[in-house]
């Protein structure tokens, strides 16, 4: 596209790595290279212009269009998922070995064809064939412009009729890269449970951004901007460029010459946005798993809860062991799914189990496979669930420990925000925001908020106003244990960082003769800094310093301070993931009674939820945490959750 600004002209062209932005250019003087372009771009394809040629449009005289139609329609066949126990003789034998319609399936796919939405018939390839699938709007999805733009589809299979999940998106291309339909298709060779069961995926044929070979070709001509980099290298390209200059999201502008092929004429305006991280090559990928599910926000009780994070522990721990164990990498509430399964009961009847289902392992990466360069350059990981070692720590690698650290974390979103506890509703929302989108920052240095690392400190969840959350049922003693174990956790890893700080003293450096004059104006302007980019304290927390001189008083767990036996044996247990499950085991033997909030949501409609993050978190939400060349997703789970 070209945007006319009086006289002149930018000419532009978007894909998912980024924008490409000309200078301006006078199309009153340079008329017939104005021209040129125009030409040129008529000349272009459907494909080279964007279009897609694995998605035909469904339109209402289509025999496929009223295919969808008759599959939205109501069939009482269909089984009730909210039903908890069944009578035997009203389910066909084949039903526990064959797979069932559940009514939300049907109704997330009538949904989708709701307000006139557009219909497509979508191929995806697999190996030498290719299967047809009938979708319409997005269950869920991103909004960006430039990323994955990943969108999740409840799918229609045109030769079978049968509902499945269909994932679009353009996922990252890079040394050592994985798709996630091979990274399924090897966990479920292997025999990892609850994980999804892949059936078919590819890459579409024609379908990479060029952005970044723009900035590639466009870095030839003159190799002036960056001549460290090697360009037979995809990554270093894309990271190096970005670490060099770190402005203007994803926006590549390339000077009026390169248009005849002269190069860039300047130099420093070939950058890229820290927002988005370094942009990298993508490639368009589809791909279909037979479960469709629900978010993990519909669970009926707390024992429901719990069971399903205790069978997407299972996956984790099997998927993490073994010749091919890999890390998951991105525990969070959209990826922790929920799926009903019909099983028989000793008393005559069946029932219906909700199973967990961990979902999106596309940020996957395998245990002790350090490669020359490091995985997934774009995103690693989710800031409101990540441990508080990696946010606080930009150069750690993730462990198991940090893996079981986000189950809690999503283990207790969701108990605070949907089990009854002794928190009122504004206690609830200023909670869930403190703990979960509060940060500080430091200079360049993003580090966890002041409430996640009180309670993983302290091994007690309390509030902003000094509130001890008390929950009426085994989740307040499942809680109370895994904060025990963590805390014991941060005591230990604090005391050996600082044994191995005493042991290999670091020398001060000697500042630069030029650094003298301008100290007193670095350290103002750093203190400034600081103090502008810590999020303001929202309003019904009036006397946090009050409580958080409480939370943060650090006194028995000093560096002084040798570890106690119990100590080290409760840190073990994070370690692993043994000690974890079979806590979970021995809970979900008992009985437990209802604990669920009759409304549902304790989150409070009436809290202003922008307010109370500050103008700071509006900034944090558009910007990436780098972790090692890496960096975090923000999510906001308290308006809504996407679904896989």
């Amino acid at each position: 596209m070209f945007i006319i600004m009086g006289r002149t002209c930018r000419f532009t062209r978007w894909d998912r790595s980024g924008i490409i932005v000309t200078e301006p250019l006078d199309y009153c003087e340079r008329w017939q290279l104005f021209c040129n372009i125009l030409w040129r771009m008529s000349r272009c394809s459907d494909e080279q212009l964007g279009y897609d040629s694995t998605a035909h449009r469904l339109l209402p005289h289509d025999p496929l269009y009223q295919a969808m139609d008759d599959a939205a329609k109501t069939d009482d066949s269909d089984m009730d998922h909210r039903s908890c126990k069944i009578e035997l003789s009203n389910v066909l034998p084949s039903s526990f070995d064959q797979p069932v319609i559940y009514r939300y399936v049907r109704d997330l796919f009538r949904e989708s064809l709701s307000r006139n939405a557009p219909r497509y018939l979508l191929h995806v390839p697999d190996g030498d064939k290719s299967h047809q699938y009938l979708v319409s709007r997005p269950v869920c999805g991103s909004s960006s412009v430039i990323g994955s733009g990943t969108k999740g589809f409840a799918a229609l299979e045109r030769r079978t009729g049968q509902f499945v999940w269909l994932k679009d998106c353009w996922r990252p291309v890079y040394i050592g890269s994985e798709s996630e339909g091979d990274i399924l298709r090897e966990l479920n060779d292997t025999g990892v449970p609850h994980v999804p069961t892949v059936l078919c995926y590819g890459d579409l044929p024609e379908q990479t951004t060029l952005a970044l070979e723009s900035l590639r070709w466009a870095h030839e001509q003159e190799s002036i901007c960056h001549p460290d980099i090697d360009f037979r290298d995809t990554l270093s390209l894309s990271e190096q460029v970005w670490r060099s200059n770190q402005r203007e999201i994803g926006v590549f502008r390339i000077g009026p010459t390169s248009l005849r092929g002269n190069g860039v004429t300047d130099t420093s305006r070939l950058s890229f946005d820290e927002a988005h991280g370094p942009p990298c090559l993508r490639q368009h990928a589809r791909m279909v798993v037979r479960e469709v599910c629900l978010p993990l926000k519909h669970f009926s009780t707390g024992k429901s809860l719990v069971n399903v994070i205790f069978d997407c522990l299972k996956a984790h721990r099997m998927a993490a062991s073994g010749p091919a164990a890999r890390l998951h990498r991105d525990i969070n509430t959209s990826n922790i799914m929920m799926i009903p399964q019909l099983a028989r009961h000793r008393d005559g009847c069946g029932a219906i189990v909700w199973k967990g289902l961990l979902c999106n392992w596309e940020m996957s990466e395998r245990i002790g496979a350090r490669m020359r360069v490091q995985r997934q350059p774009m995103r690693y990981g989710t800031w409101q669930y990540a441990s508080v070692a990696l946010l606080n720590d930009h150069g750690k690698t993730a462990e198991i420990s940090d893996e079981l650290e986000a189950f809690l974390h999503v283990l207790v979103y969701h108990t605070v925000r949907y089990l009854n506890s002794n928190l009122e509703e504004a206690q609830v929302g200023s909670f869930i925001d403190e703990y979960f989108d509060e940060f500080l920052c430091y200079g360049n240095k993003w580090r966890c908020g002041f409430r996640k690392e009180a309670v993983m400190s302290n091994g007690v969840l309390r509030t902003g106003d000094g509130t001890i959350v008390r929950f009426g049922s085994h989740m307040g003693r499942l809680l109370r244990t895994l904060l025990r174990w963590f805390r014991a956790n941060y005591v230990v890893r604090e005391y050996e960082s600082e044994l191995k700080q005493a042991a290999s003293p670091t020398p001060p450096r000697l500042p630069k003769p030029d650094e003298h004059d301008e100290g007193e104006a670095t350290r103002a302007s750093g203190e400034k800094e600081v103090e502008h980019c810590i999020r303001p304290l929202s309003d019904a927390t009036s006397n946090q310093l009050r409580a958080l001189s409480i939370d943060t008083d650090f006194s028995d767990d000093s560096t002084d301070r040798v570890p106690t036996e119990k100590e080290y044996k409760d840190a073990a247990k994070v370690q692993t993931h043994d000690a974890l499950i079979e806590l979970l085991r021995h809970l979900l033997d008992l009985t437990w009674r209802e604990d669920r909030d009759p409304s549902g949501d304790r989150y409070p409609t009436t809290h202003d939820h922008d307010s109370a993050h500050g103008r700071r978190l509006q900034e944090l939400q558009s910007v990436s945490f780098v972790h090692r060349g890496l960096d975090y997703q923000w999510t906001d789970d308290t308006d809504s959750e996407s679904e896989d």
